[in-house]
């Protein structure tokens, strides 16, 4: 069997009972690689060129990483396609007693698969996930267009997020476009001016006046 990122008993047996039959929700796969993962993912942002080799790697460094990575996925069994997946990173954190905050990342269902729930299905499950680990708040990043469809699902607008792309190998995507640019694996070089030598001060002898005391 196909190693899994995280036990498959973390699965919700309500969620999986709502899914059409022929459809499974589980815990991401190294086998995935092979059944339209990044195909999947491609539907969401950049995806990028991820060699079988560079998934492995990565499958095995959350695996490493216990307790932090859940990606899940739902797969057409008949297909052996995945067809949609969301991913539940957990922070620890020390504040509110040493608790936990769980982030929702990259919900994203195949374009041929919409109409079938998929996205609320996976929202119920990551939030059945959130609640075994003992996370006391889920938090996600969403665009506005996209907002009512997370109110439906029990979120509320908190606070501003805010984002800053740092040397990365690829754009963001509002950035694709623009071939001009450099890519963000290269520091854009800031000319930096150079201040002129100024000629020193010409140094004289000061001519103090004798300090007399006066009388308190």
């Amino acid at each position: 069997m196909s190693p899994q990122l995280f036990s498959s008993s973390l699965i919700s047996p309500a969620v999986q009972a709502h899914l059409p039959e022929g459809y499974l929700i589980r815990p991401l796969e190294m086998a995935d690689y092979h059944k339209g993962y990044f195909d999947c993912l491609a539907g969401l942002t950049v995806v990028g060129s991820v060699s079988e080799e560079q998934f492995q790697q990565t499958f095995e460094s959350m695996l490493r990483c216990q307790n932090v990575y859940y990606i899940v996925v739902i797969e057409d069994q008949k297909a052996s396609r995945v067809v949609a997946t969301g991913t539940l990173v957990v922070e620890q954190k020390f504040l509110r007693g040493c608790a936990k905050a769980g982030h929702i990342e990259d919900i994203v269902v195949h374009d041929s698969q919409r109409g079938k729930k998929f996205g609320i299905r996976l929202i119920d499950q990551l939030r059945y996930l959130g609640t075994a680990i003992g996370c006391y708040k889920l938090l996600l990043t969403c665009s506005e267009t996209n907002e009512p469809f997370y109110q439906k699902s029990g979120f509320e607008r908190k606070d501003l997020h805010m984002a800053q792309y740092i040397n990365h190998p690829l754009p963001p995507p509002q950035q694709q476009q623009q071939q001009q640019t450099l890519p963000h694996s290269q520091p854009i070089p800031v000319p930096v001016p150079v201040p002129k030598r100024l000629p020193l001060p010409r140094l004289e002898t000061l001519h103090c006046p004798q300090l007399v005391n006066s009388p308190p």
